[in-house]
C-alpha cells in the first residue's frame, strides 16, 4: 500500500478517497462508531487481503461465524462452506445432523461445547433460560412484555395457552389494554 492509504480517514484500497465516519461498531468489517470507515462502500479488499481472511479453506460470515470448504457436505452452501460448529457437532455424534436439528452455542465458551437440539423451538427455550438467568439468577422466570421486569409463573397471567403462551403481570395487562382502548375511543366535541 501506498502512503496515501495508510493515513487515517482515507479509503485503504489506495485510491486516495477520504472515508466517511461511522455512525455503528461493526467489528467484522472494521467500522468504530465515530472513527473514520477503512473503506469506501464497495472498495473492500477482497481475497487475502481481507481482515476476515483465514485461508483457502476457512472463512468467517458476516456475523462472526468460522466457515470451513467442505464440498459435497449436504449443509453446504453454494460455495462449498460449512458452519464449523455442525463438522463439530456431526464428528461428536459420528452422523449426519438432519436441517430440523439446531446447534445451540454456549455464550462466550470454547466452540467445542455445544448442544445439539432436537427443534427451533428447544433452542429458543435454551436461549430464554439463559437470558432468565443472566438477569435475575433463577431461569425459570419469564419476562413481561409490557413492564420488561423478570417474575415468577405463579405472580404472572397467561394468555394463548394453545399456541404461543405469553405470561404478563395482569396490572401491566389492564393498564396496555386501557392505554389502547383509548386510543381507538373516537373524539366528542
Amino acid at each position: 500500500m501506498d502512503q496515501v492509504s495508510k493515513r487515517t480517514g482515507f479509503c485503504e484500497c489506495g485510491c486516495g478517497k477520504k472515508t466517511n465516519i461511522a455512525i455503528w461498531t461493526n467489528r467484522g468489517l472494521g467500522r468504530f462508531k465515530g472513527k473514520p470507515m477503512r473503506f469506501i462502500q464497495y472498495h473492500q479488499l477482497k481475497g487475502e487481503n481481507s481482515p476476515r481472511y483465514l485461508g483457502d479453506k476457512r472463512r468467517l460470515d458476516k456475523g462472526g461465524h468460522l466457515l470451513k470448504k467442505c464440498h459435497g457436505h449436504p449443509r453446504a452452501d453454494k460455495n462449498g462452506y460449512v458452519f464449523d460448529h455442525i463438522l463439530i457437532a456431526e464428528k461428536a455424534l459420528g452422523k449426519p445432523i438432519l436441517r430440523i436439528h439446531h446447534i445451540h452455542h454456549f455464550p462466550k465458551a470454547p466452540s467445542g461445547q455445544l448442544i445439539i437440539c432436537q427443534n427451533q423451538a428447544y433452542h429458543s427455550l435454551l436461549h430464554r433460560r439463559y437470558r432468565s438467568l443472566m438477569a435475575c439468577g433463577n431461569p425459570d422466570f419469564r419476562k413481561c412484555p409490557f413492564c420488561k421486569k423478570y417474575d415468577d409463573i405463579k405472580n404472572l397471567y397467561m394468555i394463548n395457552k394453545k399456541t404461543h403462551p405469553s405470561f404478563m403481570h395482569l396490572t401491566c395487562w389492564h393498564i396496555y389494554t386501557k392505554k389502547k382502548r383509548k386510543k381507538k375511543e373516537p373524539v366528542v366535541e
